[in-house]
């Protein structure tokens, strides 16, 4: 039997890592066209709002939102390339610009809320949902970059709403808050976190022990699984 050497990391930790490591090209796999995307809706959405507000606090917003998606496309970015080993980094990067964005996407409700315009009121609150929505199928694979986007831009528009202080504001301040029920996202995240990671690993044993056919079409079946119960509920 081949001796193990003192600086090689457990198994278990090694699988540990390749796992992360998909989980990390899932979500950079889109990065550079969602960055792209982000920054041509900021500039429309900026441009709708400001003219019909005329706060030029949101050309301040406009500029700020702008400037750090410029940052978030041009910094260095997970490539196939990187080791297995630099996974935790690329996932803690991801997750710090992600809640970067949605930081001082918070901002917005503030300048738009106060104004009491009711069809800019519910434009923003379905650009809040739409955003969350999608980070919840984009981001899912790694938890802190889920929560870290869409908790500070709901946040910020529930407490702007609620600021308000009459029935219709605290109505729409309710309705957001159940369509952001923090524990439907967190069961989505941990379920599907779950069973991908169940069926990188039969991959990952079929291709050690020579069963690599076997290995992708149990991950298939996983896979399967997941868009199942993404796209026709059961997630409560």
């Amino acid at each position: 039997m081949q001796p193990v050497a003192p600086n090689d990391p457990p198994a278990d930790h090694a699988l540990a890592q390749r796992v992360l490591r998909e989980h990390v090209a899932s979500v950079y796999d889109t990065y550079r066209t969602s960055t792209l995307t982000h920054m041509a809706f900021v500039v429309v959405f900026g441009a709708i709002i400001y003219s019909q507000l005329k706060n030029p606090n949101l050309l301040f917003w406009l500029a700020g939102l702008l400037m750090v998606d410029v940052y978030v496309f041009f910094t260095p970015r997970w490539n196939p390339s990187r080791p297995a080993r630099e996974s935790a980094y690329w996932a803690r990067k991801i997750s710090r610009m992600v809640t970067l964005v949605s930081m001082v996407t918070a901002v917005v409700p503030w300048l738009i809320v106060p104004y009491d315009n009711l069809p800019m009121t519910s434009l923003l609150m379905a650009v809040v949902v739409g955003s969350c929505s999608r980070a919840a199928q984009s981001l899912w694979p790694l938890k802190a970059a889920l929560f870290g986007y869409t908790l500070p831009m709901s946040l910020g528009l529930l407490t702007a709403l609620a600021w308000q202080g009459d029935g219709l504001h605290l109505f729409l301040a309710l309705a957001i808050n159940e369509i952001h029920e923090r524990r439907v996202f967190i069961r989505v995240a941990r379920r599907c976190v779950a069973r991908l990671s169940i069926a990188q690993m039969g991959i990952f044993e079929g291709d050690r022990h020579g069963g690599g056919s076997l290995g992708w079409l149990g991950a298939v079946g996983e896979f399967a699984g997941i868009a199942e119960q993404s796209l026709f509920g059961n997630v409560i």
